[in-house]
């Protein structure tokens, strides 16, 4: 009889403990608050006071704990008790934070694998979880009656700790942000007066139907308070998701709205509801609740920069980044008499207004007011080469403090920068201080 340890007996801790004892495993459990352990041993789950007591004597140890953090201090108190040719599974979803933990554990001499999962403590009880498993192959051959045992679907990602990690991430990706357009499009129906039913029998046996929308109507529709996910999970999760992305150089526009969606439920006291609770967010429970509209802030609105002259800045920028004007925005007087452009910059999401403002156009002149993003060192170059292209003046590639950029200035002198997303080491020493397009903005303004 093979011997699981399981180390953090949450709900979804709790059913895998359960279903390995059901399937024959010997199990040993521990959990920080020990109470929340002890109705294991009615199932004839062996539960103990320390991490380091739980490990002896197990093949396999599943980490399932709630964020990194936790991941860390597990694998420090458990690294001196693992027994020889045991494994040490992590299954927490932590994202990138998953390198630090591959570290811990090398410096430990901990064998891990890296074995997050998909789904929570009902799928586990019947042993219908999907289980993404990333470590050595032999790691991978120890563990796997264990994780057959708790999945119908196990995906190999890679030999190497750290893949299966970054694919919960997207996966979670998915599931969050279909979980929210579901509570809008149950939201809406029901502003038009209709059953919220009538939206998931619409789309029942349709191309646009989903397993996932059904699975949850009951909380969708208000049929049950069950949770099978709660919202601070999400919140936890999103995080990673959206520093992840951010990192890769990925625009996180749609990353930051969901993530705002399930923030606002979480900060109105719903992190412990279902991930479905985000509706009472879009439908307006949670302001009703909280009497007047909360001051929040939304994101940029636009951007806006003075000039000496509109029609000779909307042509520079036209030529420089493609921007394209939009009359239907353009700022006139009472009188009919223009005094500003609304553009749009491809890549960016806000607005850029161009305001005629001689004087204040002068007064920021050399100071860089904005900087764009581009999403590495090759993206910033091909900027310098779609300039030079134009006839656009530019600094050509820089180094900065931690990131390489280009710089050019409008028709009013006033410096624009774009950045890369991806960053080298913080080094002052490195910067190309004696450029003239980076002295002016540092040196002089000292």
């Amino acid at each position: 009889m093979r011997t699981v340890a399981v180390l953090g007996t949450g709900d979804s801790g709790s059913a895998m403990a359960r279903r390995l004892r059901e399937r024959g495993f010997s199990v040993r459990a521990w959990n920080r608050t020990e109470a929340r352990a002890r109705p294991l041993e009615s199932d004839g789950v062996a539960v103990f006071p320390t991490s380091a007591e739980a490990v002896r004597t197990a093949d396999v140890v599943l980490v399932t704990v709630f964020d990194a953090t936790a991941v860390l201090d597990v694998i420090g108190q458990i690294a001196s008790f693992v027994e020889p040719g045991a494994v040490v599974a992590q299954c927490a979803t932590i994202g990138d934070d998953i390198e630090a933990v591959i570290a811990r554990a090398g410096d430990l001499g901990v064998p891990l694998l890296d074995a997050p999962f998909l789904g929570n403590p009902g799928p586990a009880r019947r042993g219908e979880l999907t289980i993404m498993v990333a470590g050595a192959p032999d790691h991978k051959r120890l563990a796997s009656p264990v994780f057959e045992a708790l999945a119908t679907n196990v995906v190999d990602v890679a030999d190497r700790p750290g893949g299966a990690s970054r694919l919960k991430l997207a996966c979670n990706t998915w599931l969050f942000g279909m979980n929210a357009v579901a509570a809008q499009a149950a939201v809406l129906a029901e502003s038009f007066g209709l059953d919220s039913r009538l939206f998931l029998r619409a789309v029942s046996g349709s191309n646009a139907d989903s397993a996932y929308l059904h699975y949850r109507s009951a909380q969708l529709t208000g049929a049950t308070d069950a949770v099978l996910s709660p919202v601070r999970a999400a919140v936890k999760d999103l995080a990673h998701i959206r520093a992840a992305a951010v990192s890769a150089g990925i625009p996180d526009l749609l990353l930051g709205r969901v993530e705002q969606l399930y923030t606002r439920a979480a900060d109105a006291g719903l992190g412990d509801r279902d991930l479905t609770a985000v509706r009472a967010v879009l439908d307006g429970q949670v302001m009703r609740r909280q009497g007047a509209e909360p001051a929040v802030l939304d994101g940029i609105h636009h951007l806006k920069f003075p000039v000496s002259d509109v029609d000779r800045s909307l042509a520079w920028w036209e030529r420089a980044f493609g921007a394209v004007r939009r009359p239907h925005l353009d700022h006139r007087t009472p009188e009919g008499v223009l005094f500003g452009y609304v553009i749009a910059v491809p890549g960016v999401q806000e607005p850029v207004e161009l305001r005629l403002a001689p004087g204040s156009a002068g007064a920021v002149s050399g100071f860089d007011p904005v900087t764009f993003a581009a999403p590495d060192r090759s993206a910033v170059q091909a900027w310098v080469d779609r300039f030079e292209a134009a006839g656009v003046a530019n600094s050509g590639l820089l180094r900065g403090l931690n990131s390489w950029l280009v710089v050019v200035h409008d028709p009013d002198g006033v410096p624009i920068r774009i950045c890369s997303r991806e960053t080298h080491a913080w080094d002052a020493e490195g910067v190309d201080f004696d450029s003239p397009w980076i002295t002016p903005l540092v040196r002089d303004q000292l």
